[in-house]
């Protein structure tokens, strides 16, 4: 590598406009799979890498204004988009080549799919569960730790779309999403002790000492991305989707069309508390 010592700044800018060129045991393929197909027509470089990225910021703008679109009208829908991609940790990984954008991204376009099928209230065939089942597994191939979403899923259907469960289709899907995502496991069992050390193990400082900042188990460790989610999304707003998620618990109605959103944030904070390296860019992941 060369030595950043004349232009430090723009070493430190361009190494993370590269970052997915660590390999498929931090990335996974379906970033590279993206940037791949751009690069066939930009050729390789930043520009290519730069613009899959941007691709994948209007999917998720897209994806997710069409979910909020269920209960809000047009101009509440795009200004809560926008509200959510200028939130500080999202402008700035908007404009760094790394994971957290593409994976929420895959993240509202799976709830896109989901709205549609509690709303439908059944699935249209075995052909939805097979896409349903790419589109899980795609959250998971774009970055690991999307997986928090799945649970979501699952809780909210025993919880508020139980009739769902009695349909085999739904534990097709559910085979399905597993066999998708073996290759994925074994590969990282094999290849990717050190990110299973970083995040289930006690190694959350094995690359940068600030990456552990608590014990797992501590007081601080269990806050820590409160503090964080108030100071990168704004503490009106977090109160807000406090209060938005009561009246969403309080009200059949609402917990049926809406609870999925309180288990989205209960098993993101679950999960990356859990994980031993804590990093304020993985805010990003309940920015929606």
């Amino acid at each position: 590598l060369h030595l950043p010592v004349s232009t430090p700044v723009r070493y430190t800018f361009d190494y993370y406009r590269q970052y997915p060129a660590l390999g498929f045991t931090f990335s996974p393929l379906v970033y590279h799979a993206a940037a791949g197909v751009v690069m066939l027509l930009t050729g390789p470089g930043v520009f290519g890498a730069r613009l899959a990225l941007a691709l994948f910021t209007l999917l998720l703008a897209g994806s997710f204004y069409l979910c909020l679109r269920r209960g809000c009208r047009p101009l509440t829908a795009l200004l809560a988009t926008g509200v959510m991609l200028s939130v500080p940790v999202m402008l700035e990984l908007e404009n760094s080549v790394m994971l957290e954008i593409p994976m929420a991204a895959m993240v509202c376009l799976t709830l896109l799919a989901y709205f549609r099928l509690i709303d439908r209230g059944a699935w249209s065939g075995w052909t939805e569960v097979l896409v349903a089942s790419l589109l899980c597994a795609a959250i998971v191939y774009t970055k690991q730790p999307g997986v928090f979403l799945l649970p979501a899923l699952l809780l909210d259907l025993a919880w508020n779309h139980r009739h769902l469960l009695r349909d085999r289709r739904t534990w097709g899907l559910l085979a399905l999403v597993v066999l998708w995502c073996v290759p994925l496991a074994l590969f990282t069992l094999k290849f990717g002790r050190v990110n299973l050390e970083q995040s289930f193990g006690n190694a959350g400082n094995i690359y940068v000492a600030d990456h552990k900042v608590a014990d797992r188990w501590s007081l601080a460790g269990w806050t820590y991305y409160l503090g964080e989610t108030a100071s990168q999304v704004n503490m009106l707003l977090c109160g807000l989707a406090v209060i938005g998620a009561g009246l969403i618990a309080w009200s059949e109605e609402r917990r049926r069309r809406l609870g999925v959103w309180v288990l989205y944030v209960l098993c993101w904070y679950l999960l990356f508390t859990l994980f031993d390296n804590k990093q304020p860019r993985f805010v990003s992941a309940v920015a929606p």
